[in-house]
């Protein structure tokens, strides 16, 4: 690295954090906040601030925030609101901002929220989606709430078929963590929607080879075997008791 790249990346650096003197890490959100211990203080900083570059570095310092205040109560409505806004937000980074830092408030009430977050990103955000996806996997399965496991089965059950194999995998994934007997039937119908589509290209390879995507046609075989195995482990979880 050469020493006109070294000092652009120490600029870059030094625009998302500050080093205090006490060799602490403080991120830009948190310097708004200084001098303020609960959340509700913070309505005014949240609505002098509006714009959506510095609301995600709002967003990026509330789980810190709550951290360093020992905050254990639930997020004021109010507060919950500004979250869901980032969750939906057109800004890609905003919107993972808003996704970390409702698993880490552990606001189970914005789990429907992330099913519209995950579609979005598998549309619109083909650079960022695996990374989007696995935070909202991720946050989902740690609230292992009977509103997170629909979320997960709502996900699974809606895939994009170009985009099938990096779409519905992290979804399934995370009903093999949580799922329970209420996710049994969303399973069975996507092994039978995989298993359709893919006999539907065994057929069209019989009178076009040329035009048939046999990879695709295996990964679909893949998926559907995957959707097999996490039903069987939800079944086997369910009889342990």
């Amino acid at each position: 690295m050469n020493k006109k790249t070294t000092a652009l990346a120490l600029m870059l650096f030094l625009l998302i954090v500050t080093i205090v003197a006490n060799g602490e890490m403080v991120w830009p959100g948190e310097q708004k906040f200084a001098g303020y211990t609960t959340f509700d203080q913070l309505k005014a900083v949240f609505d002098q601030d509006t714009s959506r570059y510095g609301r995600r570095y709002l967003v990026q310092a509330l789980p810190f925030f709550a951290e360093k205040n020992k905050i254990a109560s639930a997020p004021p409505a109010w507060l919950v609101r500004e979250i869901g806004k980032a969750d939906i937000s057109n800004d890609q980074n905003l919107a993972l901002e808003g996704v970390i830092a409702t698993q880490r408030l552990n606001i189970h009430g914005l789990s429907d929220t992330l099913i519209g977050v995950y579609r979005k990103a598998r549309m619109r955000w083909a650079g960022d989606m695996r990374r989007i996806h696995m935070s909202i996997i991720g946050c989902l399965v740690s609230f292992n709430s009977p509103e997170s496991k629909g979320a997960l089965a709502s996900i699974a059950a809606t895939p994009l078929p170009a985009k099938i194999a990096t779409d519905i995998v992290p979804a399934l994934k995370g009903l093999g963590q949580i799922g329970d007997s209420s996710c049994i039937n969303t399973l069975n119908g996507i092994s039978a929607r995989l298993l359709l589509s893919k006999d539907s290209i065994v057929a069209l390879k019989q009178i076009s080879p040329a035009s048939v995507d046999t990879v695709l046609a295996n990964k679909l075989l893949q998926i559907s075997g995957l959707a097999d195995r996490v039903k069987q482990t939800i079944l086997a979880r369910g009889s342990v008791r």
